[in-house]
């Protein structure tokens, strides 16, 4: 590049020609480069996919080059082979074939379950001794398999396969690794969370303040995903926020192909953005409540004058527990006012209904002439 750049003095052009090697490559750094501006406004990205190279003719010249007769059912055989050669590697087709990196940039991981993943890569891996168990709240969710691609971690890989089906993991204080819904069966803590204006002995809430963060709240979300056909699949709604910009979020999941899965996974996308705004973090002295290390999971209630409308039922998403020599133990809670959380979803195919079938009588046919006996 270095030496090629000097051919602009003169007048000249540089064409870069190659398709992508993930994320991480050089490649797709140059062309981020290039859309941020960084080598001018005479610099630009030209993309070609393989739909735009069938679209102007590709399959009719690789018939003429083989001597063979275009035909429009030869075509859609042709294109579907080429898309079902690239099997479960789904990252890899899109990569060469549509022009999106993948996150990594080698062989991936076909096809695992979320249980087949914590069976092979944590219960029998070198992190077996790290957790002290692992917990699984309903295995009939655990159908949907996911790619897992080079140079992601083992806890992503983990969220993702989870998330396909609906669920989610965390971390129980005891080292259990738990994949399900967090408030299957909630705990309702009895000792209320108090901060009351003036201050007096029955407070037990250090600080309390309302979380209020845009950056990932969008109106309009789109989910985009292929299915073993080659076509593609598309789900889209509109997010109620409570505020009043256009904002859109487009998400590419590669483990999505049906409608059906499309449509229960942007469920869950759409629950988990209208979360992100709106949350309340309290601090609270020590690290347990009603005898129990504070954990997720939990139902709390607030009272408090301090905050308008915090009083109310909230729902622990998170905590951290903390240890300074100012304050001692303290926790820092994460919270959802209760029935914002979104709950788990079955990301199923809706089976074909059965109907009935039976013989024509002559009173059938009588009715269907309006013959009357």
């Amino acid at each position: 590049m270095e030496a090629a750049t000097a051919l602009l003095i003169w007048g000249g052009r540089i064409s870069v020609i190659s398709s992508h090697n993930g994320k991480n490559n050089p490649f797709n750094q140059f062309v981020k480069d290039i859309e941020n501006g960084v080598f001018g406004e005479d610099a630009a990205v030209h993309v070609v996919t393989f739909d735009d190279a069938v679209a102007n003719g590709l399959y009719e010249r690789v018939c003429f080059m083989q001597g063979k007769e275009a035909t429009l059912e030869g075509k859609k055989k042709w294109y579907t082979k080429i898309r079902k050669a690239y099997g479960s590697r789904k990252a890899a087709m899109r990569e060469e074939l549509d022009a999106i990196p993948r996150d990594g940039s080698s062989v991936c991981l076909p096809g695992l379950w979320v249980e087949e993943l914590l069976s092979r890569f944590v219960l029998a891996g070198d992190l077996g001794s790290k957790f002290h168990d692992v917990r699984i709240q309903n295995n009939a969710w655990l159908k949907n398999k996911v790619s897992i691609e080079p140079g992601e971690s083992l806890w992503d890989a983990i969220a993702k396969a989870a998330a396909v089906t609906g669920q989610h993991v965390w971390l129980e204080p005891n080292g259990t690794l738990v994949v399900g819904d967090p408030f299957a069966t909630p705990y309702q803590v009895k000792t209320a969370l108090r901060l009351m204006k003036p201050l007096d002995n029955r407070n037990n809430v250090l600080d309390l303040q309302y979380v209020n963060d845009v950056s990932n709240v969008y109106s309009e979300i789109k989910i985009l995903g292929q299915d073993n056909k080659g076509s593609h699949v598309l789900s889209s709604a509109t997010a109620q926020t409570q505020y009043a910009y256009n904002r859109l979020k487009i998400v590419s999941v590669g483990d999505v192909e049906t409608k059906a899965e499309a449509d229960a996974a942007l469920e869950k996308i759409k629950k988990d953005n209208n979360l992100q705004a709106y949350s309340l973090d309290a601090t609270v002295d020590g690290w347990t409540v009603d005898g129990k290390v504070w954990t997720p999971g939990c139902f709390v209630n607030v009272e408090t004058n301090a905050l308008s409308n915090a009083t109310a039922k909230w729902a622990v998403y998170g905590r951290t527990l903390m240890l300074s020599r100012a304050e001692g133990k303290t926790t820092k809670l994460r919270m959802k006012r209760q029935g914002d959380w979104a709950q788990p979803l079955l990301h199923k195919e809706p089976a074909p209904k059965k109907t009935a079938k039976r013989k024509r009588t002559n009173k059938d046919k009588d009715k269907t002439t309006g013959a009357s006996t």
